[in-house]
């Protein structure tokens, strides 16, 4: 007779210290889509790789430090745009916004990338300095709504502690 063994029940939890077990997804830090706005040069440098606008042939020199992240969202809507385009409406949390203020003034004029799970979706021109909301179209109904779902869900994850906080 053969016999298999099943996993042991220990790899399914891990243990922090003596009485904290921390069990896998309960406190994830990162969304299940990972969102990110980094800074894009047009010519090739340290610190920066080539990447490929999804749908097109243009390829820009995106830097390789995220600016801001799926941990910096805040809140999510999700709406219909002009021309009927799905739309996402992301605000950050006051230190996302900042980076995102400090990035966009730093390049008026340049190019900043947005990128989900590390495809650039694209690279949009900076035209004025952007504070703390920002609007992404251009995007499929499907991706949307996953987009919205995973970053709307992920933002209570994000905001769960190992121990409350003392006053």
């Amino acid at each position: 007779m053969n016999i298999t063994r099943s996993r042991p029940f220990f790899r399914l939890w891990y243990v922090l210290f003596p009485g904290v077990v921390l069990l896998p997804g309960v406190l994830a830090a990162e969304p299940p889509v990972r969102f990110e706005i980094r800074h894009v040069s047009e010519q090739p440098q340290r610190g920066f790789m080539p990447m490929k606008v999804r749908g097109s042939d243009q390829v820009f020199h995106v830097s390789l430090d995220a600016q801001v992240t799926s941990r910096d969202v805040e809140k999510v809507s999700q709406g219909v745009g002009p021309g009927m385009t799905n739309v996402i409406e992301i605000h950050l949390r006051p230190r996302g916004a900042d980076r995102m203020e400090a990035l966009t003034s730093r390049n008026l004029g340049g190019r900043l990338a947005i990128v989900i799970d590390r495809e650039l979706i694209f690279a949009p021109v900076i035209r004025a300095t952007i504070r703390g909301r920002i609007q992404v179209d251009g995007l499929g109904e499907a991706e949307a709504r996953r987009v919205y779902e995973s970053l709307s869900s992920g933002r209570f994850v994000a905001r769960q502690r190992l121990f409350p906080r003392r006053r």
